[in-house]
């Protein structure tokens, strides 16, 4: 289920919660929430208004408790995913645990104990990327115009101070198509969030200190100069579609080697953790899609419908 080896591999898992038919409330799925979850990840799902982001929340909290037990054979509710305080600067990075300085099960591959992982929502869809050796960073986006705005060229305006460069705003706006242009700006945007995660430096580190390059490479502005990134975080795109067959959503993994991480999330490890080089390697990463259904898969056992 978890690709194991030095290859520069991403495991992607992804839920459409479209066609999800329950509400969180509802007496099944408030009792597997019960039964799976701790009261103050069960909060969390609880303050969120609307309820597609409630499901998502929920979905996000669930997807690494289900990876972990297939991977090591924990038990479900034993799994523990530690998030870095709200205090605390940048994106919140998950953790596996308890604990942090042993693995999950003695007898696993440290590799396999402590895999790194990535989340993302939009829309009702919510995915993590997985890696058991390098760090993860993964980001989805569908491809839809904001409502206050009026199209696309007005959209990309108004973000382009905070996220593109000049290379990238030009380039963008080269395609004549408002969808090409939508297509373009979060291409670029999901590429960028996914450093930020993998870094585990998330929004502190600002967009217009990164650009993409037109052949897929990260740089990263380091005293005034343009450093390309190639050497050490390989970056991947992919696309999903949505159950409704319309909606399309892009996104981006990348992966990268821990030493070059940021310490605030990789500090829990084990002093020997190997932190291999991803010089020399493919030249780009590839990512094995994995589509989970809510209820037959990540609740099964619930007795839950399929719809």
């Amino acid at each position: 289920m978890l690709s194991t080896s030095t290859n520069l591999v991403i495991d992607v898992y992804y839920v459409d919660l479209l066609h999800w038919s329950y509400t969180v409330d509802e007496p099944l799925v408030a009792e597997c929430r019960k039964e799976l979850l701790p009261d103050t990840e069960n909060r969390k799902v609880d303050q969120y208004v609307q309820e597609v982001d409630k499901k998502m929340c929920l979905a996000s909290r669930l997807l690494p408790r289900y990876i972990v037990n297939k991977v090591t054979g924990v038990p479900y509710e034993k799994v523990s995913v530690l998030n870095r305080g709200r205090n605390d600067m940048g994106m919140f990075k998950p953790a596996y645990g308890p604990p942090f300085h042993t693995p999950i099960d003695d007898t696993l591959n440290i590799w396999d104990a402590y895999p790194n992982f990535s989340i993302s929502h939009d829309s009702g869809v919510v995915c993590m990327g997985v890696n058991p050796v390098y760090g993860v960073g993964v980001d989805i986006q569908t491809i839809s115009l904001p409502r206050i705005y009026k199209s696309a060229r007005e959209f990309v305006e108004d973000m382009r101070a905070d996220v593109l460069s000049e290379d990238e705003y030009k380039l963008i706006m080269k395609d004549n198509d408002d969808k090409g242009v939508l297509r373009g700006f979060f291409r670029i945007w999901t590429a960028k969030e996914s450093y930020q995660k993998c870094v585990g430096l998330g929004f502190a580190l600002p967009m217009t200190e990164l650009r993409i390059d037109p052949g897929g490479d990260v740089l990263r502005l380091y005293n005034g100069k343009w450093v390309p990134q190639g050497r050490h975080f390989r970056l991947e795109r992919f696309s999903l579609e949505q159950g409704d067959g319309m909606t399309e959503i892009v996104g981006c993994a990348c992966l990268g080697e821990l030493a070059l991480c940021d310490p605030s999330w990789t500090s829990y490890r084990p002093r020997n953790w190997p932190s291999p080089s991803v010089e020399g390697g493919a030249y780009s990463i590839s990512i094995n899609l994995h589509h989970l259904d809510m209820s037959q898969d990540i609740l099964s056992g619930y007795h839950l419908s399929n719809s």
